[in-house]
């Protein structure tokens, strides 16, 4: 005797219309984003000028390890070079955006970063500084790539220094300024100009990255950090984050500083100062910031591939966590598009069976 399958096929597409709904709705609900990193590379001026390998280090690391670090951002804070020379700077632009034989970050896929330049990398003018600084890290050597959102203009019409990206991470897309040094304080049209970018991308959670703002001591420095302080950053409470490098000295916690400012909608701004040139020429050092949104919290490392004998400085000044309510601080995630279109195809798919019944039903 033949049997029909339509009692069977009904069953299974409620079945599988209600699993595929409920998972996604509870995922919705439950799911924590997955943890992300941010790094920031300090003043690399001694390697670049007399060890590259120290960087080479740091790019290959960080290229090996991006999917399994979740890496995301990659920031450079200054310092590029030593002398502003443009030997310097194509040697540091072959290590960081690579070559036909050597990865750089340009090879990490969607990987998004940015660099800006520091004192040895822009003054003086007469050296041809902020040229060199253009024509190895100027907007045309990033065309094509979709996170890169752009330079300021100088007065003359061509790019500036100062540029922005954006990345996509937990469910929130975050924006980056990165601020170029300024011999006195930040000039207005550059404050304007970053006032520009922020108008335009309201409310997304903002790092700024530029090389010369908080001191060892945790406090700001006389014009460029408390111009930027006035100018920007206390009268934006998207930007909840600022890293700096500039400040050193002969051991590693000298190059650092941690400090929580409150702005002047007072919600919390994460200041950090990380700068290790006098540490055997940099050794390769670099801050991790990891982004664990599960434990409101932001693990803070400081880490080296070059040195495999102490890789982790674990002193309480290089390795911290900040807390923090991320919703509260950088508003609320949106699920990621998979997730929702598991549970609307699931809501259809249920819809669906069920109109269809009530529809044979009468």
């Amino acid at each position: 005797m033949v049997r029909t399958i339509s009692p069977y096929l009904s069953r299974a597409i409620r079945i599988i219309a209600t699993v595929s709904f409920s998972v996604a709705l509870a995922s919705l609900v439950q799911a924590a984003p997955v943890p992300f990193t941010y790094v920031a590379i300090p003043d690399i001026q001694d390697e670049t000028d007399s060890h590259p390998e120290m960087l080479q280090s740091d790019v290959n690391w960080l290229v090996s390890n991006q999917s399994s670090q979740n890496i995301a951002y990659v920031g450079q804070l200054g310092d590029i070079t030593n002398a502003s020379g443009a030997a310097e700077f194509q040697t540091a632009h072959n290590i960081l955006f690579g070559t036909a034989t050597q990865s750089g970050l340009s090879n990490a896929s969607g990987l998004a970063w940015g660099t800006c330049p520091g004192d040895h990398d822009s003054v003086p003018q007469a050296n041809g500084a902020m040229t060199n600084y253009l024509t190895s890290f100027g907007p045309t050597n990033f065309t094509g790539q979709n996170w890169y959102g752009g330079s300021n203009m100088n007065s003359d019409g061509t790019a500036g220094a100062s540029s922005y990206q954006t990345f996509q991470e937990g469910g929130r897309t975050f924006l980056v300024l990165n601020l170029e040094y300024h011999a006195v304080t930040p000039s207005s049209a550059e404050l304007s100009w970053a006032q520009g970018v922020l108008n335009a991308h309201p409310g997304l959670p903002t790092i700024l990255q530029t090389h010369q703002y908080l001191n060892n001591n945790g406090a700001l420095l006389p014009g460029e950090g408390t111009g930027m302080w006035n100018g920007l950053v206390n009268n934006n409470s998207q930007i909840f984050m600022v890293t700096s490098g500039h400040v050193d000295g002969t051991t590693v916690d000298s190059g650092e500083a941690f400090t929580t400012a409150t702005d002047a909608a007072g919600q919390p701004v994460y200041e950090l100062l990380s700068n290790f040139q006098d540490i055997n020429s940099g050794d390769g050092l670099m801050r991790l910031y990891q982004f664990d949104e599960a434990n409101s919290a932001i693990h803070v490392k400081t880490y080296s591939p070059y040195d495999t004998t102490t890789p982790y400085q674990t002193d309480a000044a290089s390795q911290f966590d900040i807390a923090m309510n991320f919703n509260a601080r950088l508003g609320s995630a949106v699920p990621e598009p998979s997730t929702l279109i598991l549970a609307l195809g699931g809501a259809a798919a249920l819809f669906t069976y069920r109109w269809l019944r009530c529809r044979k039903a009468s």
